[in-house]
């Protein structure tokens, strides 16, 4: 229970970072695709922790759903190592998290000699949301969205 409330903390902590932060930033006619893919992280994190509390009594869904959930935040961290090609694009942030969590669903598949459900939907949930967070950020709709959150 303490660390449903701990991931619970960790969304609203960031989501209200992210949208305090986003308004001392704000301005009119620039791209908000950026607070479309921050906050879809915290989205993802939240899937994956919600799923990890449905399956809390089956460890092998859990374990699972679990680290999934903690690489999923790690974009942040990533992106703010001091490395010049880390800090050159946004791209090489998505391949080290994509790598990290391919790497996971990789040994884990290679140990058990399959691909185990939690990984597989985990692990396409992480990958798919990077570029459609950034494709859903390019709407109106997000746009309008986004305008009214900051303002």
């Amino acid at each position: 229970m303490i660390g449903a409330v701990l991931a619970l903390l960790v969304v609203v902590v960031g989501a209200t970072t992210i949208i305090v932060r986003g308004k001392l930033h704000y301005r009119p006619g620039h791209s908000l695709a950026g607070l479309a893919f921050q906050l879809s992280i915290l989205l993802v994190f939240a899937v994956l922790v919600g799923a990890t509390i449905l399956f809390r009594r089956r460890s092998n869904y859990h374990k699972r759903l679990m680290l999934l959930a903690c690489v999923s935040i790690l974009m942040p961290a990533i992106i703010r190592i001091p490395l010049r090609f880390i800090e050159a694009s946004a791209l090489v942030g998505f391949a080290l998290i994509d790598l990290c969590v391919l790497a996971c669903v990789g040994v884990d598949t290679v140990r058990n000699r399959r691909l185990h459900p939690a990984f597989g939907w985990g692990a396409l949930l992480i990958i798919a949301s990077q570029p459609l967070s950034f494709l859903f950020g390019a709407t109106p709709v997000w746009a309008r969205f986004a305008t009214w959150l900051l303002t």
